[in-house]
């Protein structure tokens, strides 16, 4: 769609300024991201309820962060723990990045990341190391 393009195309103008700005300046832009909420939602109805409750802290699920002290933790392992408890793990960050990192291989090391999900509620990190513990036995 071609409004969805102008949307975008909006929005990467913004973001390049807020980049040159930030890089000459000690200013730290922030830059909307509902023009890029807008687009998504041109192109795939209904997404856009999708980010508005992820991003929520009060609605009856959303996105969390856990970051727990265990050794040899891969994404399959993750993948299992959360959903033993009823949970959907979405990634974590890769070192020397700051931007989300999805879709993570199964067989990727995430010792000492941060691990985010989806849930009706944080999960503890005990429980959390007990279902990762689980995943080490099987």
């Amino acid at each position: 769609s071609s409004a969805a393009s102008d949307v975008y195309k909006r929005q990467l103008e913004c973001d390049v300024k807020a980049r040159l700005l930030g890089a000459h300046t000690k200013v730290v832009p922030v830059v909307s991201q509902s023009a890029e909420v807008v687009a998504s939602e041109v192109l795939d109805p209904g997404i856009s309820s999708f980010f508005t409750v992820l991003g929520s802290a009060s609605q009856d699920v959303t996105a969390f962060r856990i970051q727990i002290d265990i050794k040899e933790i891969t994404a399959d392992m993750a993948y299992n723990a959360f959903r033993s408890l009823g949970m959907t793990f979405l990634g974590t960050i890769r070192p020397g990045f700051d931007t989300p990192y999805l879709n993570v291989p199964g067989d990727t090391d995430l010792t000492g990341r941060p691990l985010f999900y989806i849930s009706a509620e944080r999960v503890s990190p005990e429980a959390l190391t007990d279902a990762l513990r689980q995943q080490k036995t099987t």
